[in-house]
């Protein structure tokens, strides 16, 4: 039992950086109880100064706080941390985000240390810290302004040989006031409690920007890789304020590589290893945890390689010496580490799971079979951006391949530093399969159909979202706004950046024009695509010799192995098509192959009619049955409806989803959609169906969350560049409340005349809870006399119809429209007009009018306001209007409006 104690404390100012003195206020949350504090970050006693009123603080504070009552044990501890920004920093300049951090003095943050295969390295703990992120402001002074984000931390040094330098990349946890993780979601980020601040050496990241170049190209040809913000930091170590000697200069702040982040979703590995996925780390050994002796053995392990044969023990610690064996990883430094589960806590039979998938894996790529086993394209992609790069780390450091479930391929990703890399490598024009021959890669590029997906995607890429322009894009955005303090604060004087940043922007494009050098050139297809309304004529041309095959069923003209395929055509005149098609060309020069160009045709009346009907972002919480089956997200729940509202089918293998989620539908278990039927996406297909049953019409699970508090989706074409809809949704007002949590989904209102998706009032909560994924629970459009008055009630067609009662039933509204009253935050008592309504009646749009004469009528916020409406569970919503006169004001009149 636990004995009873005095009670909490709430603190009124929370942990943060502070731009000025704070007023500080504490409230115990059991009356009478006393409260002590101390302002050095011990805890307080009955002994220390009693607090009687609140106070200020200007210095940096370590704030603890316990209340006291005789007979009873002393309440919980509260505390916040406080540090100051020197006034002299006020006008200090800065067109990029700054992180702002102190550890009232503590030194240096703790660092483990390294060696060179990480033998032998014991982590420390993390440092307590406290945070503000100040964003730029109109005026180019972001300390005139309040912070977006303040919060206690937890930090330490990350990484190995970067670990040494004179600047240290951190790994940093936000804390709440009991040191346990704090989900935040800086920059817009996905809320999570774990992040990286990396350093730029300017030794290795020569411009300081490698990384995010890096992520920015590889989420440019569809890898995956972190979320990142180019920042400046302000590092307060020696204790009192925050001044200009604190710059630490330029950092990337970045997600860290871990599950469900970064597009990389899986449920966690079951304890048997029979469900769920996992993730592995190429690297050197993990750190043994804090607090275990140098001796625990650091669990690793190695596939066969190329000779079959196992040569290396499980958990060998080589001590950094040489590896004379072909086992990979085959680099003396570099292990196969568990990441997800970690190797400290994984179980025997995950392990076994584990290693036994992977060493399959790796047999088949010896063998030359793997694509029943492995993701070709994950694997080719990620290899573009190091090869693009020349990444010295390529491959055998910093590197994930995770599997999602048991029947899924082994993918790879995402990628992970690029410090050594770029023009620290040299020359643009040399080496065309950078680190071709580590690992794996070994055996992938000896395969004709690897190497040939690989040119594919690198061809696809420069043709579309890798042009020379955007490259340069990435170079430009990265750099864009950081200042001369900043740059020389990072150990790199300014004009040699500039020099620098203008040599990486030309190496991109060099590196890329080298790299198209080295492959057979993509034919040309003229018209590339487009519209037609009978009949069109199509050229084709290769671009430096050979003869283009093509095919005209989607399928591939280059077969299996580097042959033509059965359905490839070789082109010797116009082609003229009379009806949709769909041409797949390749150039084939002796063995070369080019990557394919496909193009896609219309007729003008067979353009896809599709709407976004219905979306469920933020699910109501798991019911106790959905729990007991294992459904404990709310957020498995989500789902996306589709509606197709043209006159002739939809064919959905052609479109692509992306934005918040992503949903390629050429995987699509739907491949068309009829006039007037819904397609569903979801998050979790049993979780789905465990709340809205089977049977309905599914294409698929879509890739990464919809964000609660907002998102973009974008429905395309890709290959016509026809983008069908693009809007944004949000959770703030005026969009419907009633959608985020509360059970509801939004429903797109009158779908069917296709409404801007991106305007709030074209979208109202579901009728019920849990929405109508395949349905809809829209009313009958209004149909009669708007006027006519039936049965004599007063109230005409159109209101009935509004209000979801009959014309033929007087009186059954009676009660629907109430005269009442509110208290409002002033206190005062305001008349109120509540109409209760069936939901559904999206034609027409209720309104509330006031008058004080019965003669001049007004809607308009000056006299009335909408303050709430509430779903009531049953299918019918209360909507309350307020006059924003009090009720001591006399002479006030209300009327419901309904227009169509």
């Amino acid at each position: 039992p636990v004995s009873p104690n005095a009670g909490n404390v709430i603190i009124s100012e929370p942990s943060g950086i502070k731009r000025a003195a704070i007023t500080v206020t504490l409230t115990p949350e059991t009356p009478g109880a006393e409260i002590h504090y101390t302002l050095d970050g011990s805890d307080p006693t009955a002994a220390d100064p009693p607090y009687s009123a609140p106070f200020s603080i200007s210095n940096p504070a370590r704030l603890r706080v316990r209340s006291f009552l005789p007979d009873k044990l002393p309440g919980a501890l509260a505390l916040a941390d406080y540090s100051f920004i020197d006034p002299s920093l006020q006008s200090y300049l800065s067109d990029v985000p700054i992180i702002v951090m102190d550890n009232f003095g503590a030194g240096d943050y703790p660092n483990k240390g390294r060696s060179n295969d990480g033998r032998d390295v014991v982590q420390l703990p993390r440092q307590p810290n406290v945070i503000s992120i100040f964003n730029p402001t109109a005026n180019g002074q972001p300390f005139t302004s309040s912070p977006t984000l303040q919060s206690r931390s937890g930090c330490r040094v990350r990484g190995s040989s970067s670990s040494q330098f004179t600047r240290k990349p951190l790994s940093l946890e936000f804390w709440n006031e009991a040191d346990e993780d704090r989900s935040l979601a800086p920059f817009g980020f996905d809320s999570e409690a774990d992040w990286v601040l990396n350093a730029p050496n300017p030794s290795f990241d020569r411009a300081l920007i490698h990384n995010p170049v890096s992520f920015g190209f590889a989420e440019m040809i569809g890898a995956h890789a972190p979320k990142n913000k180019v920042v400046v930091v302000f590092q307060n170590t020696n204790g009192g304020t925050i001044t200009s000697s604190d710059l630490a200069g330029v950092y990337i702040f970045s997600e860290k590589i871990e599950r469900n982040r970064m597009s990389v979703e899986f449920d966690k590995l079951s304890e048997d290893g029979t469900t769920g996925g996992w993730m592995l780390n190429i690297d050197r050994m993990e750190a043994i945890p804090e607090g275990l002796p140098v001796t625990t053995t650091q669990p690793n392990f190695h596939a066969a390689g190329p000779n079959g044969i196992l040569q290396i023990p499980d958990d060998q610690q080589n001590s950094g010496g040489s590896q004379s064996v072909d086992d990979i990883s085959e680099f003396y430094h570099s292990y196969l580490n568990f990441n997800s589960p970690g190797g400290y806590d994984i179980l025997p039979a995950q392990r076994s799971v584990v290693q036994a998938t992977t060493r399959a894996m790796d047999t088949a790529v010896w063998s030359g079979n793997f694509t029943s086993q492995l993701d070709s394209e994950s694997w080719a992609r990620n290899f573009i951006v190091h090869n693009f790069a020349k990444n010295q780390d390529a491959h055998v450091l910093s590197t994930f391949i995770y599997q999602e479930t048991p029947a899924s391929k082994i993918k790879m990703g995402p990628v992970w530093d690029f410090d050594r890399a770029y023009t620290w490598k040299g020359g643009p024009s040399d080496t065309p399969l950078w680190a071709s021959d580590r690992d794996w890669y070994q055996g992938l590029f000896q395969n004709t159909d690897f190497k040939q997906t690989h040119q594919d995607l690198w061809q696809e890429a420069r043709r579309t979202t890798a042009t020379n322009a955007a490259l340069q894009g990435l170079v430009n955005e990265a750099s864009t706004g950081l200042r001369s303090d900043q740059v020389a604060a990072s150990g790199l004087n300014f004009s040699t950046w500039q020099s620098r940043i203008a040599d990486l922007r030309t190496w991109v494009v060099s590196r890329a024009t080298y790299l198209d050098n080295q492959y057979e050139s993509l034919p040309t297809l003229s018209p590339e695509s487009g519209f037609f309304v009978s009949n069109l004529q199509i050229n084709m041309t290769p671009t430096s010799g050979g003869t283009v095959y093509y095919t005209t069923d989607g399928s591939d003209p280059r077969a299996s192995g580097g042959g033509n395929a059965p359905s490839a055509l070789a082109y010797s005149s116009p082609l003229t098509i009379t009806s949709r098609t769909t041409i797949t060309a390749r150039t084939r020069d002796g063995s070369r192959w080019s990557g394919p160009v496909s193009s896609y045709y219309y007729l003008e009346n067979e353009i896809p009619q599709l709407v976004v009907s219905e979306i469920d972002y933020h699910p109501g919480d798991p019911t106790p049955s959905e729990e007991a089956l294992g459904f404990t997200n709310s957020g498995d729940f989500e789902f996306l409806e589709f509606t197709n509202i043209g006159t002739t089918s939809v064919v959905l293998t052609l479109l692509n989803l992306r934005g918040g989620i992503d949903f390629d539908f050429s995987t699509s278990s739907i491949t068309n959609l009829a006039p007037g039927q819904q397609v569903l996406l979801v998050k979790n297909l049993p979780a789905f169906e465990a709340r809205h049953g089977t049977g309905l019409p599914i294409a698929g699970a879509f890739f990464g969350a919809l964000n609660n508090a907002g998102d973009s989706l974008i429905l395309e074409d890709p290959a016509l560049d026809l983008v069908l809809q693009d809007f944004s949704y949000s959770d703030d007002a005026p969009w419907p409340h009633c959608a985020d949590g509360d059970g509801y989904s939004l429903i797109l209102k009158n779908p069917t005349l296709n409404p801007d998706h991106s305007t709030p009032s074209n979208w109202r909560c579901s009728s019920l809870p849990g929405g109508n994924p395949g349905t809809s629970d829209s009313r009958p459009p209004f149909a009669g006399d708007p006027l006519a008055d039936q049965d004599n009630d007063g109230l005409g067609q159109l209101l009935e119809h509004f209000l979801g009662t009959s014309d033929t039933a007087p009186g059954d509204a009676s009660d629907l429209i109430q005269i009442s009253s509110t208290i409002a935050s002033d206190s005062l008592i305001y008349p109120t007009l509540q109409v209760t309504c069936l939901t559904g009646a999206d034609d027409v749009t209720p309104a509330a009018e006031w008058s004080s004469d019965l003669n001049t009528w007004s809607d308009l916020p000056g006299n009335i306001i909408l303050v709430s409406e509430t779903l009531n569970n049953d299918g019918t919503a209360t909507l309350t209007w307020r006059s924003v006169l009090p009720a001591t004001e006399d002479r006030q009149f209300f009327r419901l409006k309904v227009s169509n």
